[in-house]
């Protein structure tokens, strides 16, 4: 059987903890670096005007679709 002194027992602790917090580095910052695989239409969209629009249009539609949803919920806010 295979047996740790002290000073290996420190250095595997060292590597386990330097690993796992380099893992969840790696976890947090991978969205940032890679690009999301997933489509970025809505679930649903099958009709065909809403998958010939380009990115920059969904985006646009949807930012406004988002504020009209905030300024409605604001306004029910102030009553």
């Amino acid at each position: 059987m295979f047996r740790l002194n002290a000073a290996g027992r420190s250095r595997l602790k060292t590597s386990l903890f330097s690993t796992t917090f380099l893992v969840a580095v790696f976890t947090v910052a991978a969205p940032t670096i890679l690009p999301c695989p997933a489509t970025r239409y809505p679930v649903g969209a099958d009709s065909g005007d809403m998958k010939a629009m380009d990115r920059r249009t969904y985006l646009a539609k949807r930012r406004e679709y988002l504020s009209r949803q905030q300024s409605k919920e604001n306004t029910l806010s102030k009553d």
